[in-house]
């Protein structure tokens, strides 16, 4: 059986001789490598860049000769493919010509055609494609949708307000890295200097830049222009490719449970797994790291889930599937590093389950891992040899807000998983099963350890615990293909449908429509009556996708985005701070919405510590361990007078209250030759409620000075939300909700 369940893994015909007989001739070679240039020159004058990385991707799968279906082939490729971008980013960092489209894919497809000549392969594509691809394929599309819909169609105000859901500005510091790999041509590291300018304090040669930098990759050759333009565009496009990678996370999840599953999986059994899977990642709490704005993670998840498919179940092509979990391994260094042990301890498991097979060839599969390890390590030690000073310290023990991840379905799926394992033979006899269970072993081991570690040090579970709680989750989402198996069904086979005419094949579709139809109740996807919301979730019958579509989950302080975005004020490249709100944190949070998108971030956070640094006797024993920002939002009105009479720049002030803008007023007016602009508008269209003044403008001048309650939450039950920084994983930074707590970009 498991012999049977292996080789039909690839069921391409393909011998394991990779060799493609004679080398073509040198002219050939010459000419494709003459095509190489010369297209991405074509494309570039009729800006559809965008071709050139869909023919990459499919160079990349050519090569390959993993996959007996087409969708098989496409993903294990994209995975690849994604690798290499961003193991490319490191070379186009460093040349004159940035992220330019044409020398980049000149020079990819100059890659391929060499790796094509040196390994003698030619392209080839198998063009199988089974019913099942378009459960996988409508996954993908499905996590996509239930992010976009609520905003396709959409006017701008509306779209800028419904993408600052979180309430700790993740989002906007994510969006500042992807401006940012923009305007240095790639990856911040290398010019730490020039990126400082966009972003905040520590992140140019601390933070991450992958996720950032795959969305800038594609963005550039989306609109073939490494212009990333003005801010307000730019930042909604951003807020666009980050749920198209949650689109990405979805699609490789699932793919990877039938992948997984393999043959012995079919039928309506197959479309009743893959179709729960898909539609509880796009329907349930997994989709809030999305629109919270923890796109790292997103994109980390995504690589987690490539690595354990290919770790679980790879046909006998050792070398490929050696490339394919080191391409896993990039992903996840470059993007979240959190997840990496527990890739390393999969990849040991695998080493273990497949030695005989593997061992033949260690030497190229050593080759490949010695040099694809470095690459991995890149953005691992870079932090530290940029800042000597850094240092790990307590890194896990770090707390933060986060949205507790609900035990009970996680502990009811695992149990058909166990039993699944103990009853059917079939999943004890299958070398991939056996694999895959010793990858959820390793994941499990890889979590409880990390509880043990907290427990330890601070007496309780948190921050990361729920993050790596996140990866565990998606290794047990991959490994529920086993659970199909103690379902009995039809046993025929697609040839034996097609033999039955028409009627087999109709009462096929009803039986998997059926299937379908069971998954979606299964997986919790129907919403029922009136939506409610309690305690920061969805209410019974209810789902987190109906939720967000209903802006429940949106940070209060968003409010104050239309109306901003209404005076016009948004995206004319003017130094703006914002005094709207009675609360400090709302007034600090549109400000840095205000230098996002006038590409200067850099200079907020720098007026922010100068303002502290000024006033030493204000902030004497203040706690200021989240940063200067926060400290100044607690009296930011205060602090603005005290900028008025130092600021020596040109800078505007847009203001709606009349009590604050008296109060700013009256400052700039006893300040000769005052620089500071105040836009006062008291009528401004789509001024929440909020804005109106509740008492005397004499009882409230402190404008968020007072008691730490005065500062508004800015999202219900916040003390159940947010995201923390992964210390050198990322810099703290100051996003504080509800007085003394904190929140800031997480990984």
């Amino acid at each position: 059986m498991a012999t049977l369940v292996q080789s039909r893994v690839d069921a391409s015909g393909a011998p394991n001789n990779p060799s493609g007989g004679a080398r073509p001739k040198p002219v050939r070679v010459l000419l494709l490598l003459a095509a190489a240039w010369v297209l991405p020159i074509l494309t570039h004058l009729v800006k559809l860049d965008i071709l050139l990385l869909a023919l990459f991707w499919a160079g990349v799968a050519s090569l390959l000769r993993t996959g007996g279906t087409l969708l098989d082939r496409m993903m294990v490729a994209l995975g690849i493919s994604m690798a290499g971008i961003l193991t490319g980013g490191l070379l186009f960092s460093l040349w004159p010509w940035g992220l330019h489209p044409i020398p980049v894919a000149g020079t990819l497809f100059t890659a391929l055609i060499a790796i094509g000549y040196i390994s003698n392969r030619r392209p080839k594509l198998p063009r199988k494609v089974v019913g099942s691809d378009l459960v996988v394929l409508g996954s993908g599309f499905l996590g996509w949708f239930m992010l976009a819909y609520p905003v396709l169609g959409a006017s701008t105000a509306r779209r800028l307000q419904f993408f600052l859901t979180n309430h700790t500005g993740d989002r906007q510091r994510h969006f500042t890295m992807f401006d940012a790999i923009h305007q240095v041509g790639g990856y911040t590291y290398f010019d730490v200097s020039h990126a400082e300018k966009f972003l905040a304090p520590d992140f140019a040669d601390q933070y991450p830049n992958g996720a950032s930098f795959f969305y800038g990759f594609f963005d550039i050759f989306l609109r073939s222009n490494t212009n990333g333009g003005g801010g307000v565009a730019e930042y909604q496009r951003y807020a666009w490719l980050t749920f198209l990678g949650y689109g990405l996370l979805v699609l490789f999840v699932v793919w990877g449970a039938r992948w997984i599953a393999g043959p012995v999986l079919r039928g309506w059994k197959r479309t009743l797994i893959l179709t729960a899977v898909g539609v509880y990642l796009s329907t349930g709490m997994m989709m809030h790291l999305a629109f919270d704005g923890f796109d790292s993670e997103v994109l980390g998840l995504a690589g987690l889930a490539y690595g354990i498919a290919v770790l679980a179940r790879f046909p006998n092509r050792p070398l490929e599937q050696t490339l394919a979990v080191m391409s896993a391994m990039i992903i996840v260094a470059f993007t979240y590093q959190l997840f990496v042990p527990t890739l390393a301890a999969g990849a040991l498991v695998s080493l273990w389950v497949y030695r005989k097979r593997l061992l033949p060839k260690w030497r190229g599969m050593a080759t490949i891992v010695v040099l694809a390890a470095p690459i991995a390590l890149f953005p691992v030690v870079i932090p530290h040899l940029l800042n000597s000073a850094l240092a790990e310290g307590n890194q896990f023990a770090l707390d933060g807000f986060f949205r507790r991840y609900p035990r009970t379905v996680l502990i009811g799926v695992v149990i058909a998983i166990l039993v699944a394992y103990a009853l059917r033979r079939a999943t004890r006899r299958s070398t991939a099963m056996v694999a895959m269970g010793g990858q959820l072993v390793a994941a499990t081991v890889v979590l409880f350890g990390l509880a043990m570690y907290q427990w330890r040090v601070i007496g309780h579970t948190g921050y990361y615990f729920e993050k790596a709680l996140h990866g565990w989750v998606i290794v047990v989402l991959m490994g529920t293909g086993v659970v199909g198996l103690m379902f009995r069904g039809d046993r025929t086979g697609a040839a034996k449908v097609r033999s039955q005419g028409w009627s087999g094949r109709l009462r096929t579709v009803g039986v998997n429509g059926l299937a379908a139809g069971l998954a979606l109740v299964m997986a919790g996807g129907l919403a029922w009556g009136t939506p409610t919301y309690a305690t920061g979730r969805p209410g019974p019958d209810t789902t987190w996708a109906r939720m967000y579509a209903w802006g429940k989950f949106q940070t209060t302080i968003a409010e104050w985005v239309p109306p901003l975005y209404n005076t016009g004020t948004m995206n004319d490249h003017k130094r703006t701070l914002a005094a709207v709100s009675d609360s400090g944190w709302s007034n600090g949070l549109m400000s840095i919405q205000y230098s996002i998108q006038n590409h200067d971030l850099g200079w907020l956070y720098t007026t922010a510590m100068d303002m502290v640094k000024s006033q030493p006797q204000k902030f004497a024993g203040k706690e200021l361990e989240w940063g200067e920002m926060d400290a100044v939002t607690w009296d930011w009105t205060g602090n603005l007078v005290y900028l008025i009479k130092q600021n020596k720049e040109p800078l505007r002030i847009v203001v709606f209250t009349p009590s604050i803008y008296r109060e700013l007023r009256a400052a700039v007016q006893s300040t000769p030759g005052s620089k500071t602009e105040l836009a006062y508008y008291p009528n401004v269209k789509g001024l929440p409620e909020s804005a109106m003044e509740k008492q005397n403008p004499k009882d409230n001048p402190a404008n968020g000075s007072g008691k730490p309650d005065s500062r508004d939450p800015g999202q219900p039950d916040s003390k159940d939300q947010g995201d923390t920084p992964d210390s050198r994983l990322d810099t703290p930074t100051p996003t504080p909700t509800g007085g003394a707590q904190r929140g800031t970009v997480g990984r």
